[in-house]
């Protein structure tokens, strides 16, 4: 999760998300959250998730629950972007191998909007967090 989190003035920012992509069936080809399992619906707010879905074991369980280590109030009902794309591609390196064969990992270019903070994920990797994403069409 995000650390170190701080308003600011930006009204949206563009920068790369880790996301599963769904392999055939339904929803196929549609952005999911790896760490909680939320569809994200490019150009909605975000909805906090009521449960975790598990796709990927690189994340903990329970990460929706306030007692867990990585929990954040600021974090409810926002996501966040990298800001720098190799940041990203390396956290993608390691999540890879840890993902359900349901679905494929990659980085995508998005913006993020509403209510804007700033902040670090783990070892003070800069990202923007929002209510709001849009991916790019690239």
């Amino acid at each position: 999760m995000c650390n170190d989190l701080k308003s600011i003035e930006e009204k949206e920012y563009t920068g790369f998300k880790i996301v599963a992509k769904k392999n055939g069936g339904p929803n196929s080809g549609e952005y999911f959250s790896i760490a909680t399992g939320i569809k994200y619906k490019s150009g909605k707010r975000i909805r906090p998730p009521k449960r975790q879905r598990k796709i990927s074991s690189y994340f903990r369980s329970g990460l929706l629950h306030k007692s867990c280590s990585g929990w954040r109030d600021d974090m409810v009902g926002r996501t966040a972007v990298f800001k720098d794309a190799c940041d990203a591609r390396l956290l993608e390196k390691e999540i890879v191998d840890h993902v359900s064969s349901e679905f494929t990992i990659e980085v995508a270019l998005a913006t993020v909007s509403g209510e804007l903070m700033e902040g670090t994920y783990g070892e003070n990797v800069p990202v923007v967090a929002g209510k709001k994403i849009t991916f790019v069409e690239e």
